[in-house]
């Protein structure tokens, strides 16, 4: 999977947010905030293709954490881009 290019992270009020734009006029702009977490790991996979094992490889290396732990959160991470159409 890949981040889709067109979406990118902006700072506001301190907070690294993503903004989502709906597909429809019915659809309102949604907004998401990322945790310094979620931003590393964004900085570190976008413009690339990825699996979720590189994201658990990456949470491996960078946090204190176990593999079962990092699995889980790189799919529920992964599911959420998902989730909102950030990846395809």
């Amino acid at each position: 999977m890949r981040i889709k290019d067109k979406c990118k992270i902006r700072q506001v009020a301190g907070e690294s947010v993503l903004m989502i734009v709906g597909r429809n006029p019915g659809d309102m702009t949604k907004v998401m905030a990322f945790n310094e977490t979620s931003l590393y790991l964004w900085d570190q996979l976008q413009g690339r293709d990825f699996e979720i094992a590189d994201v658990v490889t990456l949470l491996l290396q960078r946090f204190d954490i176990d593999e079962t732990t990092a699995l889980n959160d790189a799919t529920s991470w992964v599911q959420t881009l998902k989730d909102h159409s950030i990846v395809s």
